[in-house]
């Protein structure tokens, strides 16, 4: 483009001797490799001239000694180290003219590689989040080039340690009390009484002055005769009189309605109530052992969080 694809360009050669010229191959490399930081970068497209002075630069970089001078001032954590539940979002303030490179190493203090951030470190641009369980040491350090004199910083670090945290959501209260009780039906079957179960949780929940979901039934043939039976359990709401509530489904009239829902004798149907505490809670625990990946290949974490 104007100059030979060989050599660097007349003014820089100029003003620094003469260097080795560049083979071509190189030299292509050093174009992709120009276009795609500026493209992760999220910088608009090069020109073909912008292309041309940063691959010169690049060469002319290589081929001198670079003297490294610390004198600049460390990066100051935002984000303070310590333990976080679930995630932590790691920010790191940036002062004008100068570039943070940091790090990020899993395993603590204690490990035996030491991750200090250097010129090629990954570019800190904004906030990142750690949300994987472990222990994490996030080292980073202050840079800026100036020709061939590269300034920076002491390294300064901090450790965040990501515990998992409650995975699930509060869903409601435990009541203290239930109402279980029983349905007689006499001469019924189990296909009549399926029939008539949602609109007879619906009575239930009516003469209880309790939401449906609070309803719990189910249906089973009572042994030595032909009477069914539906076993019935009603949540007690904190602040509610059980003992009203049994009285409520022992009345009469929930006799009626059932026997209304069936089209059967009312003399067929008859309920027993009773309240008791709640003494069991049945649990369904779902559990995925906690899995790490060590270069793709997923490994089996040594810490079983469960515990």
């Amino acid at each position: 483009r104007g100059w030979p694809a060989t050599h660097l360009r007349p003014d820089m050669a100029a003003s620094r001797g003469s260097p080795k010229p560049t083979p071509p191959r190189e030299f292509l490399r050093l174009r992709r490799i120009v276009r795609r930081s500026s493209s992760l970068a999220g910088l608009p497209p090069l020109t073909a001239e912008q292309e041309d002075v940063q691959v010169a630069t690049m060469v002319l970089q290589k081929a001198l000694p670079t003297v490294t001078q610390c004198d600049l001032s460390q990066p100051r954590f935002e984000t303070k180290g310590g333990h976080f539940d679930n995630k932590v979002v790691v920010s790191i303030s940036v002062e004008s003219g100068v570039e943070v490179r940091y790090t990020v190493e899993r395993g603590g203090e204690g490990s035996k590689s030491r991750c200090e951030p250097h010129a090629r470190s990954p570019l800190y641009r904004k906030p990142f989040v750690l949300d994987e369980p472990g222990v994490y040491v996030v080292r980073a350090a202050t840079f800026r080039t100036d020709g061939a004199i590269q300034h920076r910083s002491l390294m300064t670090s901090e450790t965040f340690v990501v515990r998992p945290g409650a995975s699930g959501k509060f869903l409601r209260n435990l009541p203290s009390q239930m109402v279980q009780g029983v349905i007689n039906i006499a001469g019924g079957t189990e296909r009549l009484i399926a029939s008539g179960l949602e609109s007879m949780r619906s009575a239930i929940a009516t003469a209880s002055n309790a939401t449906q979901s609070a309803v719990n039934l189910h249906i089973r043939k009572k042994k030595g005769g032909d009477t069914m039976e539906v076993g019935f359990s009603v949540e007690v709401e904190h602040g509610r009189d059980a003992q009203d509530l049994t009285s409520r489904l022992t009345d009469p009239s929930l006799v009626k309605d059932i026997a209304k829902v069936l089209s059967m004798d009312s003399a067929c149907v008859s309920v027993e109530a009773k309240a008791k505490p709640l003494e069991e809670v049945l649990l369904s625990l779902g559990w995925t052992f906690p899995v790490s990946r060590v270069g793709g290949v997923a490994r089996q974490a040594r810490v079983d969080y469960l515990d």
